[in-house]
């Protein structure tokens, strides 16, 4: 029985590792969302709120190899579904 659990576990474990994105590619993004331009228009505080909502939602969908592949298919579209919801939702993270 602890077999198995362990098992499940690594499998959970690796699973959630492989499908998001790195912590310095969480980075990257949020240096490029939360910039003067966004401040300017929201304020530092919404800003800060947006853009981690938006790079959370989006970690929890991609891996590093999706997010280039997107971008350099300059697919931005299937990354509006994370804008949407976090203009809508202040503190959705």
């Amino acid at each position: 029985m602890k077999k198995i659990s362990l098992y499940i576990f690594l499998v959970l474990i690796w699973g959630n590792v492989s499908f998001a994105m790195s912590l310095d590619y969480e980075k990257e993004m949020y240096g490029g969302c939360y910039d003067s331009d966004i401040i300017e228009r929201l304020g530092k505080k919404r800003a800060k709120q947006y853009c981690t909502c938006a790079i959370k939602m989006v970690s929890n969908k991609f891996s590093d190899d999706e997010i280039v592949s997107l971008l350099n298919n300059e697919e931005y579209y299937k990354l509006d579904f994370a804008s949407k919801h976090c203009n809508k939702h202040n503190n959705a993270f």
